[in-house]
């Protein structure tokens, strides 16, 4: 059984933008251990879109009580993956694109203020990476390593967030990005639009120049165009 007061070394699964996943190794409390590995499971489709999660079902499958997969569940829920019914219990929420339009609208806003603060409050080592980022990620692009490309479209997202030095910004963007993702896992792979490199230069070049609004708009508009591409695909 899984209990509340001991913790271990776990696997917790990271997942990119576009659903590859990584693996770091760290300290969880068990009901952590349920509440990543109940996650992991609804973003990879192993829960689809309008079935029921039953607890006890969980709890056997995951070798816990009900009570650690209870609190899972409601985390869940405030994460906008689970929706809870009263009296009917938890299911997995259907998919949408209004929904996807409604979660890139809010990633546009928060990516914006990202790179917006980030203008003013970039590292210059930062600053190295995101120009090392775009080397690396339009030759991997050119060769079609999609998987690199990937993994670095991620970092340049995230090294923009992480300038921002906004923790709240940060946390509200992790939730957005972990729908998103499930969205792409149980469409395939979407890939990436062609201009998306030369949308991060631009970008790149605003932060460097510290030209805050130039930053935001193009952050939001490079969002946006993410939006129309995944929609037309789907």
């Amino acid at each position: 059984m899984y209990k509340t007061n001991r913790s271990y070394l776990f696997p917790v699964r990271f997942v990119c933008d576009t659903g590859v996943i990584v693996i770091k190794h760290v300290k969880k409390s068990l009901y952590e251990q349920v509440y990543c590995s109940l996650k992991e499971m609804i973003i990879k489709g192993d829960y689809l879109p309008g079935e029921k999660l039953k607890e006890v079902r969980i709890a056997e499958q995951l070798k816990a009580s009900r009570t650690p997969v209870r609190e899972a569940l409601r985390r869940l829920e405030r994460e906008g993956l689970v929706v809870i019914h009263r009296g009917q219990g938890a299911v997995v929420p259907e998919l949408s694109k209004q929904t996807v339009e409604q979660l890139f609208e809010c990633r546009s806003v928060l990516e914006g203020l990202a790179a917006k603060k980030a203008a003013l409050l970039i590292k210059e080592s930062q600053l190295n990476l995101l120009e090392e980022n775009l080397i690396l990620a339009r030759e991997f692009f050119l060769n079609q390593y999609t998987e690199k490309v990937v993994l670095k479209n991620t970092e340049f997202h995230d090294t923009i967030t992480q300038a921002s030095q906004n923790d709240s910004l940060m946390r509200m963007m992790e939730q957005i990005r972990t729908q998103i993702v499930r969205y792409r896992i149980l469409h395939g792979n979407i890939g990436f639009r062609p201009a998306f490199i030369d949308e991060h230069e631009a970008i790149f070049q605003a932060i460097k120049r510290k030209d805050a609004e130039l930053a935001e708009n193009l952050m939001k508009e490079h969002c946006m165009n993410d939006c129309k591409f995944f929609i037309s695909v789907i």
